[in-house]
């Protein structure tokens, strides 16, 4: 029978007239058709999203308020195979800081992530979660640009410059900042990173911003509210629990972070006697630094 019917097709050419017989037909109920293929694109949308909102471990349907804002409790990040849950109160400007690896940046894309997610989609993860309308905006991972010839501080001052010309348009804005100005000196990362901060404070927008600078966490507190990220140094192990708490900083862990690398001790010793001296100090000199 195969080989009859392939006989067949090449006396009288039926896959051919088939082909132009549906196109014709297509052709003849172009709209119609149109309106079919959206409509198989939405339903395979919608069944892609209730897989996985089935399969999710904790997925809920945001409540909007007309108050600007996010709240929302038991927050984690998509992505993650064993994420920590983190309750998330962005109802006023934030500045978070933290020792290294800690979850900063982490918390960072959860809360951008979620509020996109919710605005667009229509779920969030976590248990439940409270926000306004408002555009979404980030500077995370940025890097240099060899083509164009941007230094990595460069290509985030024009990142935030983009946050910053896009107040112009209406609506509100949130702003999420990883490691605000870290392509540049302290002096001038601190002085620009606090005007920043300022400028913002006094306009339609809410920002999330980390960073590791003791001193601009410090002497943001006037405009934002302080969170950090902590860690312990538990029998020669960094050990962190990844759960935001409120206030500043009050450990640092770059130098454990070094030992647990296996740096040379004297490297490490070095870094702490010099740490130690600024301390006290506010002057950094080798020349001080006992052999």
């Amino acid at each position: 029978m195969e080989i009859i019917l392939i006989y067949l097709n090449f006396l009288f050419l039926i896959p051919q007239i088939a082909q132009i017989y549906i196109y014709q037909q297509v052709r003849t109920h172009q709209k119609e058709a149109q309106e079919t293929i959206n409509l198989l694109g939405e339903l395979e949308v919608a069944i892609s999203l209730l897989r996985h909102k089935r399969d999710g471990n904790l997925v809920c349907h945001p409540n909007f308020k007309e108050e600007a804002g996010i709240k929302g409790k038991g927050i984690y990040h998509p992505l993650l195979a064993d994420p920590v849950v983190n309750d998330v109160s962005f109802e006023r400007n934030m500045v978070i800081s933290g020792d290294n690896a800690s979850g900063k940046s982490t918390y960072l894309k959860m809360v951008a992530i979620n509020c996109i997610l919710a605005q667009g989609l229509g779920f969030a993860y976590g248990e439940s979660l409270e926000l306004s309308y408002g555009h979404v905006m980030t500077s995370m991972d940025v890097s240099d640009d060899i083509e164009v010839g941007d230094s990595y501080f460069i290509t985030e001052s024009k990142t935030i410059l983009r946050m910053i010309e896009s107040l112009e348009k209406s609506g509100f804005h949130y702003f999420f900042i990883d490691e605000l100005f870290k392509g540049t000196n302290t002096i001038e990362r601190i002085g620009s990173g606090l005007g920043i901060v300022r400028w913002l404070s006094r306009h339609d927008c809410l920002y999330m911003i980390s960073s590791h600078d003791i001193e601009l966490v410090a002497a943001s507190g006037a405009v934002n509210d302080n969170y950090h990220f902590d860690s312990r140094y538990v029998d020669g192990k960094i050990v962190f629990d990844y759960e935001i708490k409120q206030g500043a900083a009050v450990t640092k862990n770059a130098v454990n972070t070094l030992k647990n690398l296996h740096f040379p001790s004297e490297i490490t010793r070095t870094s702490q006697e010099l740490i130690g001296q600024y301390e006290k100090t506010g002057k950094w000199s080798l020349s001080r630094v006992i052999e």
